[in-house]
């Protein structure tokens, strides 16, 4: 799998408060198949722990 954040953030704006929020768009790709899959998450952290 490949994977990878697209290059610009996206934004939408939120209708209660009128805010513009940006958000990253996450890309994964499987290259053999070509099956694509994309999110627009709230952040660009990662999340670990146990």
């Amino acid at each position: 799998m490949m994977n990878d954040f697209a290059g610009k953030l996206l934004h939408y704006l939120d209708k209660a408060s009128g805010e513009q929020i940006s958000c990253p768009v996450l890309v994964c790709v499987l290259p053999f198949s070509n099956y694509t899959y994309v999110e627009a998450l709230p952040n660009a952290r990662i999340v670990g722990g146990t």
